[in-house]
């Protein structure tokens, strides 16, 4: 396969199965939202995030490093996979001991503590699984196994979770145990799957990979721990603060603009591995190819957060129905995130694959601190909007971190030219929506979309060498 169509291939299976993945996953968070109501619901997110505090150590950054040097010599991507999964096992058992702790010292109702260990241990299955299922595929551009896995792995989480729900009468321990069934079926599936390319040998533990495993991953493993509490604190400290009713409110608001993230999520996947070899090879490549999707993924998502701020009510209401109506005053403030957070993850690709991983540390380090201060501030005045408040800051402020650390770097790279067009355009979308409605909703939705795309194309976004580019890899699709 030729280099130019790897990422676009890669993307755009990746984006697919993104699309699949997101429109089941919603169907399962509106089915299980509606099921419980917004107090049953925020009890199941406060786990959620409870779990996803605890379970931070089982990444460690170990995914991501194994996806750049699988990248960039697969002849040892046995060794590497094999040391991966030694390390996450010991890890999992450093997360069982976390589990037990926390339920301890926080006095949960016996309901939610058994919750809190079904999920805790459907989550490690999950954090084994990537092993196999992302790093090696990424690492690999086989996007199309990583994708058809995840697809697999949610439709047999939803599939189980109706069961439970409408056959089984099932509350939040049933909707759990689903969850952890399906998780060990992805663990068995994904492993079996790679064992076919690279899993013939017996297995052989290497203590000197490991540590430089773990060496390799430290920035990135304590900035993943800190992109956690980055993620979730905010509904843990909601939860303490303000009960389950309004976490269930934020929370609803909060998956909605989750959904989206899928976007860059594919956009980066496709591009690491990529640009981890260009950084090597072409440094040229490296900054026109990662300049073009930083482009990109400007571009796609600023209008989509438009539209979203603009008619918020809709989507509450076709996801989770009536009942959640409050959750659109959380929506229109987290949406605007999603440009920012669409930045930030190819930002972060940058550094990683330039073997600046340590950005990655302060970004998410200071970050975290941030969202705490802000969630302690704003959340006992505001309650789910002041947690959404905080978000939104805390995205902002790590957007022009990563960008001023571009820009005073070494490298020459005109992000100015990059962002100025597409922030313009948007701006451009959003006036004629708002003198639209005056008319009606339709008229300014199409009214939005016809100002952003004549915009784009006036002020000359793209350059010819762009066009050729996007050409390109609509063919690409087109074929794949």
């Amino acid at each position: 396969m030729q280099e130019r169509t790897r990422i676009p291939q890669n993307t755009f299976y990746l984006f697919i199965s993104e699309v699949v993945n997101k429109l089941l996953g919603i169907v399962f968070v509106g089915v299980v939202a509606r099921h419980l109501g917004k107090a049953g619901y925020g009890e199941l997110s406060f786990v959620f995030a409870s779990v996803y505090l605890l379970t931070l150590f089982l990444d460690f950054g170990i995914n991501t490093i194994l996806v750049r040097e699988i990248a960039r010599n697969r002849e040892r991507a046995k060794d590497f996979l094999y040391n991966s999964l030694f390390l996450k096992s010991y890890l999992a058992l450093l997360v069982i001991v976390f589990l037990f702790l926390f339920q301890k010292f926080t006095h949960l109702t016996p309901p939610v503590s058994s919750l809190l260990y079904i999920i805790g241990i459907a989550v490690i299955f999950t954090s084994l699984s990537e092993i196999f299922r992302s790093s090696y595929f990424i690492a690999c551009e086989m996007a199309w196994m990583k994708g058809s896995l995840m697809v697999i792995h949610r439709l047999v989480e939803l599939s189980l979770t109706l069961l439970f729900i409408f056959l089984l009468g099932g509350g939040l321990i049933k909707i759990g145990w689903a969850l952890l069934l399906a998780s060990l079926f992805n663990l068995i599936f994904s492993y079996f799957s790679t064992r076919r390319y690279i899993f013939s040998q017996r297995w052989k533990g290497d203590l000197s990979l490991q540590k430089w495993i773990i060496k390799s991953s430290l920035p990135l493993g304590v900035g993943i721990f800190f992109l956690g509490i980055y993620n979730r604190i905010d509904t843990v400290m909601l939860s303490f603060m303000k009960g389950d009713i309004p976490v269930g409110i934020y929370n609803a608001a909060y998956r909605l603009m989750e959904v989206l993230v899928f976007i860059p999520a594919s956009l980066s996947g496709a591009l690491l591995p990529v640009l981890s070899r260009y950084f090597k090879s072409s440094p040229k490549k490296f900054r026109t190819t990662f300049l073009f999707y930083l482009k990109l993924a400007w571009v796609i998502s600023l209008p989509l957060a438009v539209i979203m701020g603009f008619f918020p009510s809709f989507f509450i209401h076709l996801i989770f129905g009536k009942a959640f109506q409050e959750s659109t005053g959380a929506l229109i403030i987290l949406v605007w995130t999603f440009p920012l957070l669409s930045l930030n993850y190819l930002l972060r690709d940058y550094f990683i694959s330039s073997n600046r991983q340590i950005m990655s540390l302060y970004f998410f380090s200071l970050g975290a601190f941030l969202n705490i201060l802000l969630n302690l501030i704003l959340i006992p005045h505001w309650s789910y909007r002041g947690a959404a408040a905080a978000t939104l800051a805390t995205e902002f402020w790590g957007s022009i971190f990563l960008l001023g650390a571009i820009k005073l770097g070494r490298e020459k790279v005109p992000l100015r030219d990059t962002l100025e067009k597409p922030l313009v355009s948007a701006l451009g979308m959003t006036t004629a929506i708002h003198y639209g409605m005056r008319i009606n909703e339709v008229f300014s939705f199409f009214a939005g979309i016809i100002a952003y795309i004549l915009l784009l194309l006036i002020q000359e976004t793209f350059t010819s060498e762009e066009w050729k580019a996007i050409k390109e890899r609509i063919k690409v699709w087109e074929r794949s």
